[in-house]
């Protein structure tokens, strides 16, 4: 039968698991979505350029 200090061990198992999952997750989310997000970024600051006038009187 399990006792407090099994339990214990388990959970700490448990935690460095969840640890380093989350840390597998972020490096891979990072590396997935940051070329996606410079992408777009870069798309709106092309379409906001197109939309704002480069001086207040036009000619």
């Amino acid at each position: 039968m399990l006792d407090e200090k099994d339990l214990q061990a388990i959970q700490d198992m448990i935690s460095v698991a969840e640890q380093r999952i989350a840390k597998s997750t972020v490096t891979l989310m990072d590396a997935e979505f940051k070329s996606h997000f410079n992408l777009l970024a870069d798309g709106i600051q092309d379409i906001q350029e197109k939309l704002v006038p480069r001086s207040p009187f036009p000619g």
